[in-house]
């Protein structure tokens, strides 16, 4: 409720979304680097060029004079005045050292405005707080002797059916209205369910500590089998909305996500 968009967010949805508001806030609508026009080209992404329109508004020309009141309204207009006080003096501090390397007033104000977009307020409507704690530095990890190795994940798009990927069939825990993750597939596919005699469970992998003990993988995904028995694939399952808010574990996933190993 607080941050309906988090529903469907992922890591190159994060990027796209701070790439085109940062791209309209310096050169309109625009194409440049991630925007939101549909136009390129490399003369017109040049700060403050209007393109197709540009984020004109002007603090100082409805009475905000110092940087505090300039600040002030804009954090009023992104973040309906949540911003934090802290934040507020290091965009603040950043909107009269961008003047003082020589830039005018406008880019002053394409900074501010950049920082602000960036922060929890704007993307959210609850009120966040900074702790100040610092965070603990990670160990440095034990080298291998492996030359190379990374962490693939794979978002599908499109035509991508996430309940007839990852699909339960052998179950025993029940949530509270006595139905297994295999039944509530059933309930919740209906028609477009894996069914036994199509040999769409020819692909059945094994799982521990999870509401079903087998799953099947999409019988086209034989590359998928391949990697999760060789321990180099690994499904994360409810990713994403859930069918009912609060229910147990057996809920129907909204989303599968792959994450793979190379080495």
């Amino acid at each position: 409720m607080r941050s309906p968009e988090a529903g469907v967010l992922s890591g190159p949805r994060s990027i796209q979304i701070m790439n085109a508001l940062i791209s309209f806030l310096k050169y309109g609508v625009a194409s440049c680097y991630g925007g939101i026009g549909d136009r390129y080209h490399q003369n017109n992404c040049v700060v403050g060029r209007k393109n197709g329109g540009r984020a004109s508004y002007d603090p100082t020309k409805s009475g905000s004079v110092t940087t505090a009141d300039i600040i002030d309204n804009f954090a009023t207009l992104l973040t309906s005045g949540r911003l934090e006080k802290n934040k507020r003096e290091m965009i603040k501090e950043e909107y009269e050292n961008t003047i003082a390397r020589g830039k005018n007033k406008r880019e002053a104000r394409i900074n501010a405005q950049q920082l602000i977009v960036t922060t929890p307020e704007f993307h959210t409507s609850s009120i966040g707080h900074t702790t100040g704690q610092t965070r603990a530095t990670p160990g440095i990890p034990e080298a291998t002797n492996i030359p190379y190795k990374a962490v693939i994940l794979v978002v599908l798009k499109g035509g991508y059916d996430s309940f007839n990927v990852l699909v339960p069939k052998s179950c025993k825990t029940m949530n509270q209205d006595g139905k297994t993750v295999r039944d509530q597939y059933l309930e919740q596919r209906g028609s477009l369910a894996f069914e036994e005699r199509a040999g769409e469970f020819d692909l059945i992998i094994n799982a521990t500590d999870q509401p079903c003990h087998q799953f099947s993988v999409h019988d086209e995904l034989k590359i998928v089998k391949k990697l999760y028995d060789a321990n180099d694939l690994a499904f994360f399952a409810n990713a994403g909305i859930i069918n009912n808010p609060g229910v147990s574990e057996c809920s129907i996933p909204f989303k599968h996500y792959i994450f793979g190993r190379v080495q």
